[in-house]
């Protein structure tokens, strides 16, 4: 009946056609409506602007005017964008996207092999050239927001309200905090989410922070006037509340920004003074102006309220990620954004044309990837509550080389996709198309603000912070070759987690992230630099660790026992070159990576003897070296330990604890004989030997004994002591206290416990030089503080 009423049939009975004609007006109305929305969509634009602004100039600032961080204290507690939960926009219903996805739910996933042994993955990591630690938590902020540049001899590292310059051996070389530095644009900078780059086609350092005030907002932006950080740079205040000259009331949270030959590129979450979300917001620069050393006047280009193309009614979130252009020569800037949905089905590439014209052109397109979900909040080892926080499926870094655009995020995996999984993409920004789509992750595991970088030869490198069920939240690593399938190597913790981290300062949320730092070298392009989370000791403290990685020179073996094979743990790897040390584990297993093809290891443990190697590392595949150091020569150490007034020898427990053991446990133990001789084979060096005699001789030590390859002959003399300390309380430890003090006054004795030793009697006390002393320790009893033996061991004592 419905299907013939909908055909308007004037076949059909009166009253019939009348419901029939009812019917097909309703069904014209539905019709003229949905067009008329089609028609709105289609006209709807999916981006307002261009509109152009200008700031009047900057002001020079200069590292020599900042003494460090004594200089200055941030305030704090401070949560960075504590309004999350009230003014964070929800993602849009999934009704409303129009673009399929590539694949179903899950069929990217690659399960990391390092966590979860036996899936058929690679286990081919880069190499790490070198590693320290960043910047601690002062105690102030959260979320640290880590990020980081790479200059030809420097590093630059940022956490929210401040930053830090070190050389590439991790020396650092200056420090300041944000705030102070730019209060000579802004009275109240009250800086936070720094992000920086090392502009490699002007060799100019930039930084970005963000600022909100009562009614105007503002991007901060910082230019070195070269290629060394240390000396001038070009402060400069953006207005963030202004489209082009047009006050918008709004400021821009959580900005990004990329690069490319000609311009800059600042984007940002626009929200209003008084709360909640407006648009995504994109700002083009020109450098010409910008890099001007002399801090004049710099125009700007202004475009806002991304939308969705193939859903011009439905805004963008993220925001939108400018890339980092390696080689970009054309006129075209790349921009990437997640979908705007519960469900992501795809990335959307944005494209500026003409960024510097007087009528730049951008357009859009929708690349369908695999479905994806938000990712959970992490757990780990001791658990608690909140969980460490996601931080939302938004893409948080994008790089751009020979035609590819590489970005990545964190989205839901495993098992009911309870688990965090670290997920990158590769587009061809020519077709556009979807070249390479992974998420990567383990059931019981969370990988956390991914970001990702490639060398000059397209392999990548992905940084995140990796926590689990049973492990604490730590730096993490991975990549894969260019010539690889999609996938990533099984990851590595360049520097594991130590604590149990939950820090809210009240909050709602256990922050962090918000992103991590990653940057190509430009002085040795092979090698990607990381600057990555971790959960540092004591516990409820975040920290940063830097690395360096490559793929073109990498070393890997095991350290092992040169007569047994046996690997060999606390061995010592030193990279002359790099400077990079390594301590093997239980395994003997040692790996690193270097930007030059040969190397000199130094290789050393303790017992053995040390030995230098001189490696050329062929390109682009791990060559494996096994080292075999020898034992280290032994040789006889004797003599007896005796008193030197009657010539008697005496029994004792030697413990000789060598010099550079790294184990605290005494290397050997040996007892004398009933005469006091002893005698020991051990290996050659030099030993603080802790004498333990019997009764009445006190505990000594012999510093600095040399024992070299013609043995020695070391005769050790006791006197009596002079105090016979006795330890009656049951608390283990209290006659530290008389220990101490008689110690303090050079005065000797000789411990007895009852409790281990049972009571002592005449013969005992009869030991002991006249005049003979006796302190007895009763402890915190109040009732039955000598027993009746007791007493009459004392009462023996004193007759």
């Amino acid at each position: 009946m419905w299907q013939r009423n909908m055909q308007c049939s004037g076949s059909e009975l009166v009253g019939r056609l009348i419901i029939s004609h009812s019917w097909c007006r309703l069904f014209v109305v539905v019709i003229m409506f949905l067009m008329i929305l089609g028609v709105q969509a289609r006209l709807q634009p999916i981006i307002q602007g261009p509109a152009f602004g200008s700031v009047s100039g900057g002001a020079i600032v200069s590292t020599g005017q900042f003494a460090g961080k004594g200089d200055y204290q941030p305030p704090g507690p401070r949560i960075m964008n504590p309004f999350w939960e009230k003014y964070n926009p929800a993602p849009v219903e999934d009704i409303y996207n129009n673009t399929p996805p590539a694949a179903p739910l899950r069929s990217n996933e690659i399960i990391d092999p390092a966590v979860l042994p036996g899936y058929p993955t690679v286990f081919d990591p880069p190499g790490v050239v070198v590693d320290f630690q960043g910047i601690p938590d002062r105690g102030t902020i959260i979320p640290p927001d880590p990020h980081m540049a790479v200059g030809p001899n420097h590093i630059m590292l940022t956490v929210n309200s401040e930053f830090v310059i070190f050389d590439k051996q991790g020396n650092q070389l200056f420090q300041a905090f944000a705030d102070p530095w730019f209060q000579n644009v802004l009275a109240n900078p009250d800086a936070f989410d720094p992000v920086i780059a090392y502009d490699h086609f002007a060799g100019r350092w930039v930084m970005v922070w963000d600022n909100v005030g009562d009614n105007t907002a503002y991007w901060l932006v910082s230019v070195s006037d070269d290629s060394d950080p240390m000396g001038n740079w070009c402060n400069y205040a953006f207005p963030a509340h202004l489209n082009g000259t047009t006050n918008t009331f709004t400021w821009g949270d959580y900005e990004k920004f990329g690069y490319d030959y000609q311009a800059i590129y600042i984007t940002g979450r626009q929200f209003g003074f008084s709360g909640g979300f407006q648009y995504c917001k994109l700002r083009i620069i020109p450098k010409s102006q910008l890099y001007d050393t002399d801090c004049g006047p710099v125009d700007y280009t202004d475009f806002w309220d991304f939308r969705d193309p193939n859903n011009p009614n439905v805004r963008v979130d993220g925001p939108p990620i400018a890339a980092i252009h390696l080689d970009s020569t054309d006129n075209e800037a790349y921009i990437v954004v997640d979908a705007p949905y519960f469900t992501s089905t795809f990335i959307t590439l944005w494209t500026v044309a003409d960024p510097l014209s007087a009528s730049p052109v951008i357009t859009a397109v929708n690349i369908p990837t695999t479905l994806s979900y938000e990712p959970p909040d992490a757990n780990q080892l001791g658990g608690g509550f909140p969980r460490i926080d996601s931080g939302r499926r938004t893409y948080r870094n994008a790089v751009y080389q020979d035609g590819s655009l590489w970005s990545a995020t964190a989205v839901a995996g495993g098992s009911n996709n309870q688990y965090a999984f670290a997920r990158y993409v590769r587009l061809d920004v020519a077709t556009p198309s979807l070249l390479e789509d992974v998420a990567f992750g383990a059931d019981g595991f969370y990988y956390l603000y991914p970001a990702v970088m490639v060398d000059e030869t397209n392999n990548m490198v992905m940084v995140f912070t990796r926590s689990g069920d049973t492990e604490y939240a730590g730096a993490a690593y991975t990549g894969k070759k260019d010539t690889a399938p999609p996938q990533l190597s099984g990851s590595r913790l360049l520097k594991p987690g130590e604590a149990n981290y939950i820090k809210t300062f009240g909050g709602a949320r256990n922050r962090w992230g918000d992103y991590m730092g990653i940057a190509l070298d430009p002085a040795n392009p092979s090698t990607i630099w990381g600057f990555i989370e971790y959960a540092a000791s004591p516990e409820d403290t975040w920290g940063t660790w830097v690395g360096a990685f490559t793929y073109l020179y990498r070393v890997g073996g095991v350290v092992q026992d040169a007569n047994t094979g046996d690997p060999l743990n606390l061995a010592e790897v030193h990279v002359v070159e790099t400077g990079r040390n390594i301590v093997t584990d239980s395994t003997g297993e040692y790996s690193f990576g270097s930007p030059v093809a040969n190397v000199t290891m130094e290789v050393s443990a303790f017992a053995y003897q040390d030995t230098t190697l001189s490696v050329t590392i062929p390109p682009n595949f791990p060559l494996t070296v096994n080292v075999p150091l020898q034992p280290e020569v032994e040789a006889n150490i004797s003599g007896q330990v005796l008193n030197p007034n009657t010539g008697d020898g005496i029994q004792a427990t030697l413990e000789f604890f060598a010099e550079g053991n790294p184990n605290p446990d005494p290397w050997v133990t040996v007892t004398t004989d009933s005469n006091g001789n002893y005698s020991v084979n051990t290996i050659i060096g030099t030993y603080d030997i802790k004498v333990m005699p019997e009764i009445p001789y006190p505990i000594s030590t012999v510093d600095s004994v040399v024992l070299d390859v013609g043995g020695l002959y070391l005769n050790i003399e006791l006197e009596p002591a002079r105090v016979f300390l006795v330890n009656d309380d049951v608390t283990e430890g209290r006659d530290a206290y008389f220990q101490q003090s008689l110690e303090a006054f050079g005065v000797t004795y000789f411990t007895w416990n009852i409790a281990a030793d049972g009571i002592p009697d005449s013969t005992h006390y009869n030991l002991f030089p006249l005049p003979r002393t006796v302190i007895w320790f009763t402890g915190d009893a109040d009732t039955d503080v000598l027993s009746v033996a007791e007493q009459q061991s004392l009462a023996a004592f004193l007759d």
